[in-house]
């Protein structure tokens, strides 16, 4: 594990001199080691050939000790008031298809993201995204014939799972919380399928509080290792 530190903007007022700190994996490195230490993929850079992480407050769910509770029935209960839950189906698509259709993924993801995500996503970064090597396919929900979500998912050995990117069905009312629900059908079949951990992605500012409200065995990367603390990381975002 190569690491690089690329220095950002100082303060010396405060003697604060910061580096944001990226790894390269190496031959000998696995995947599970890299996001233990609180890295996660980087794909800003489309130049980049190697595979590149950044350190970051992130968040993650031990699968093992996750148990359903009032939350997440009362998110269930909300979406199925706009679908018939019997008739929505999970699967996994394996990477192999998704490059032998891409053009297909590229258009799809690339809508949602103009509709969807501040400042939209670049056709050409969607499809250096689907082409990174260590991408393992797709989580898919359906209900009937309609396509609800797709994740993109980063996984190894079943030690972990990660939700990297997500896209899914934004014509449903603010009130489903379909976007809740879809993790939650995530996490509930990388239980089924004996994943011990599931990575949530980076949490940092308000809107990144509802990844904390998952599970009550959440933990978050907090530069030295992983906490459990979560009420002090809501007071500290609040502040951000």
């Amino acid at each position: 594990m190569k690491l690089i530190f690329k220095e950002q903007p100082i303060d010396y007022s405060t003697y604060s001199f910061p580096y944001c700190v990226y790894c390269i994996k190496e031959d000998i490195d696995s995947l599970s080691q890299i996001y233990s230490k609180g890295f996660l993929p980087y794909s800003n850079d489309l130049n980049e050939t190697n595979s590149i992480f950044y350190l970051a407050r992130s968040v993650k769910v031990n699968l093992a000790m996750h148990t359903t509770d009032r939350r997440e029935k009362k998110v269930h209960n909300n979406i199925y008031r706009f679908i018939d839950s019997t008739k929505t189906s999970t699967e996994f698509i394996d990477i192999q298809t998704i490059r032998e259709n891409i053009d297909f993924y590229t258009e799809t993801y690339l809508d949602f993201a103009k509709k969807n995500f501040k400042g939209g996503m670049a056709e050409n970064r969607i499809r250096y995204i689907l082409n990174r090597e260590y991408l393992n396919g797709v989580f898919r929900i359906t209900y009937e014939s309609e396509i609800l979500a797709d994740i993109l998912i980063i996984c190894e050995n079943y030690d972990f799972i990660h939700s990297w990117f997500s896209f899914y069905n934004t014509n449903y009312p603010k009130e489903s919380e379909i976007g809740k629900w879809v993790i939650y059908k995530l996490i509930e079949w990388s239980k089924e399928n004996e994943y011990k951990q599931l990575f949530l992605g980076t949490c940092y500012g308000k809107n990144s509080i509802y990844k904390l409200q998952f599970s009550k065995e959440s933990q978050y990367f907090d530069g030295q290792g992983w906490a459990n603390t979560i009420s002090e990381l809501k007071k500290k975002i609040e502040m951000e």
